[in-house]
Order: C-alpha cells, then structure tokens, then sequence
C-alpha cells in the first residue's frame, strides 16, 4: 500500500470522527438548551456522553489501526523491494563473472568502434593486457586488408542490425594472424550514446589449416588423376575410331559407355582443381576486354545435344548491342556453363528455359530462368556452400556433386561481380550474375 493509496483512508477517518462529534453536538444542543462544555456530575452521567466516548474510541481505534497497516505494508514493501534488489545485484554479479570466465571471447565496442570491457578469453585470442586495449580502436588489431570492412560491421551493429560469422584474421603484437568468426550483437548504450556492440570472436585457426591441408591433398590428387585419366580418354578414342580394329556393336557400346564415365570423372577433376586453387589464392585472373555475347553463345552450343535430348525449350533475350566487358574469359565462361547445365539438369524433358544478357546502368547482368524443380525454402541459405545438393535434387537421382554453385559464386567475387538467385520448389530457379563493365 503506497502513500497515494493510504492518504485517502486516513483523511476519510478523520473527517468520519469530526462530522459524528459535530452532529452529536448538534443533537444535544437542540435537545438539552444547554451549553455543550458544562461540565457537570449529570452530564457525564448522560447518554451523550457515552455515546461520544465510544465515538471517540472507535476513531482512535480506527485510525491506529490504519497507522498500523501503513507502517506493516511499507515495511514488507521495503523487505520486497530490498530483496529483489539484493536479486538482481546478485544476477548482475553472477553475469559478470560468467562473461569475465566465458571460454569464448568477447568485448564490446562503442559506436565509435572503440574497444570496451574485455573478457579474459578476448585478452588472450588477442595476446594484450586489458590496459592495452580498453579504448583502443578494434580496428587495428585486424589486419589491413579486413580494417575498412570491420568498420563497416560495427558501424551496422551498433545501428541496430546484428552481424554473424564474418571471417577475419586478427594480428597479435607478436605479429601472428589467426582466423576468426566474427560476430557483433546490438546492446543497448551505457557507454556514451547511441548503441554498444557485442563483439563475439571464435578462434577457427586450426579449422583453417586443416581445410588448407584438405585443399592441397585434393589438388596434388587431382593433379596425379589427370594423367591417367587421359591416357584413358586417348585409348577409348583410339578404340571408337578403329583405330586398332573393328569393334562389334556390344563391344562399341562398351567402350563408349567407358567414355562416358571417363569424361564424368575428367570433369569432376577439372572442377576439384579449380575449387583448390581459388581457396589456395593461386588461381590467375587474366583480364581482358571481351565479349560477352559470344561466350553465352559458345556455351549454348556446347550444351545443345543436353538439351535438345531433353527436349527443352530455350529462350534468349539477349542484348545485341552491349559494349565490350573487363573480365577473365575462362572464369566467365566457367560461370555461364555452370548456370545453364544446371538449369537443364534441374528442369524436367520439355520445360522451359530462357537466357539473359542486358546491359542494367554500369553492369553486364547475366540471368538463367528456368521452370525445373526449385529449391526448398528452409535449404536456399546452403546453395552456395560446398557439395550442398538440394533434397529434392537427391530424391530425383540428378548427376552431381554439389560444387557448381559454390565454384560461381567463388569466381564472381573474384571477378568482382556478384551472384543472387530467387526460387520455388516445384516452380522454377532464377540465378542472375552481375558484372561490372
């Protein structure tokens, strides 16, 4: 019960008391012509006065009674209040020793990108003192090329939009880099105004060095693979042509076949290789200004015995006046073959495929559409990540290995474009490729 609520109920017992005693008097004086304060042996024989005493003892009992629970209901409100403080001191304190003792490493950042209160495993990923860092721009214990980025980060996160698992490298005094997850959590400010940011750093060094092993053990085993695998595709052309005598139809269906499963396997090397030397950093951009039209056009062709036995229905719409583009021919071309096989791949005999080529303001933009099997919705954040097939891919026993999209976006970015899709399963896949001109 609070002073608003207790105010009213002792004024009402007051104003009760007085207003009795001024109506009995009232009483006495009409009924007794006598003077209210005489006080005599008769009157307080009287029933006036008895009846005022009880009045009188009853506002005295009330009013103590209200004091009392006044007094009893701030005290348990003051008890209440002082425990739940004592609760929320003792969870504030339990959170800080969590964050200061967590085995992940974090620290807050200002809206300046300022660091602030570090935990111990931020101080030792980080291989500083707390006193060299508190303050100190977050930036510059990155390495250069990922500072102007961060930045960016930081200045998203503490704008109320969280970012989650950027790949980083941060350096120590010692000079050592090591690999991070990046993450940054929006907080609401206590340190200056606007908005905090939570800066979360996983350590995934380790996981770097070992996927850089897997990456230089599949491209030495790839490289070894291509030899014989040449040496097989040499020998199976020297029997299809009769080279070394006439083959009988069973034996020529056979080796053919053999063929077959060579050039899967020629394919699959080529593309080990290329998915090696873009995570390796060894694979050579050689920029050039070439035309663009000319390479969809090449591929279209390579690819129309696929799609003519598919019986699928190609549409182009294609610009015929684009200017020339600054890019590696190869790399494109690797582009462009990756999303029209798969739109072929994906879209069941007689669907329906149309191909793209515009010039969009300063930008080649490249687009496939196709009416084939799309991609479910709770699986599309995985189209670009390594082998990812989608399940409804597998169910219908489509050749592949899951590499395709992972190699195209790869290569966008290293051609300085980007790559975007838009999908709906049992509907159709749009997958659109821009480039700068």
């Amino acid at each position: 019960m609070d002073n608003k609520n207790t105010t009213p109920l002792i004024i009402s017992g007051v104003f009760f008391a007085v207003l009795e005693s001024l109506i009995f008097t009232l009483w006495y004086k009409s009924n007794y012509n006598t003077t209210f304060f005489l006080l005599n042996q008769d009157w307080f024989n009287s029933n006036l006065f008895q009846y005022l005493t009880i009045v009188s003892a009853t506002t005295i009992l009330f009013l103590s009674m209200t004091i009392y629970l006044i007094l009893t209901r701030r005290f348990k409100v003051n008890a209440l209040a002082d425990k739940k403080l004592k609760g929320l001191l003792d969870s504030r304190e339990m959170f800080l020793k969590l964050y200061e003792s967590a085995p992940v490493a974090y620290l807050l950042v200002s809206p300046e990108g300022r660091v602030h209160f570090p935990n111990k495993a931020a101080l030792r990923l980080l291989g500083v003192k707390a006193n060299e860092l508190e303050k100190k721009p977050f930036v510059d214990f990155l390495d250069e090329s990922d500072r102007e980025h961060a930045q960016v980060l930081i200045g998203r996160a503490t704008g109320g939009s969280g970012v989650s698992d950027e790949e980083m490298q941060i350096v120590r005094p010692n000079g050592e880099k090591r690999w991070v997850l990046l993450s940054i959590f929006p907080l609401k400010a206590w340190i200056g105004k606007g908005k905090n940011g939570l800066i979360n750093l996983i350590d995934i060094t380790k996981q770097k060095k070992v996927d850089k092993v897997k990456t230089e053990f599949v491209s030495l085993a790839s490289h070894q693979l291509r030899t014989p695998l040449s040496a097989v595709k040499w020998y199976a052309e020297l029997l299809v042509q009769g080279d070394v005598g006439e083959l009988s139809p069973a034996q020529l269906r056979y080796v053919q076949k053999m063929q077959d499963g060579n050039e899967r396997m020629i394919e699959l090397v080529n593309t080990l290789l290329s998915v090696s030397r873009m995570e390796l950093g060894t694979l050579v951009v050689d920029k050039k200004k070439v035309e663009a039209r000319e390479i969809v056009s090449s591929v279209l062709e390579e690819l129309n015995s696929q799609i003519s036995e598919r019986k699928q229905k190609v549409t182009l719409n294609i610009d015929q006046n684009l200017p020339l583009i600054d890019t590696d021919s190869k790399l494109f071309r690797i582009v462009v073959q990756n999303l029209i096989s798969n739109a072929s791949k994906y879209t069941h005999p007689e669907g329906q495929i149309t191909v793209s080529l515009q010039k969009v303001q300063e930008n080649l933009v490249f687009a496939v559409v196709d009416t084939g099997i799309g991609i479910p919705a709770d699986e599309q954040e995985k189209v670009f990540t390594k082998f990812f097939r989608s399940s409804n891919a597998t169910k219908g026993s489509v050749d592949g290995v899951g590499l395709g999209l992972y190699i195209v976006k790869q290569v966008m970015e290293v051609l300085g474009g980007s790559v975007s899709f838009k999908s709906e399963e049992g509907s159709g896949t749009t997958f659109t490729a821009t480039l700068p001109i």
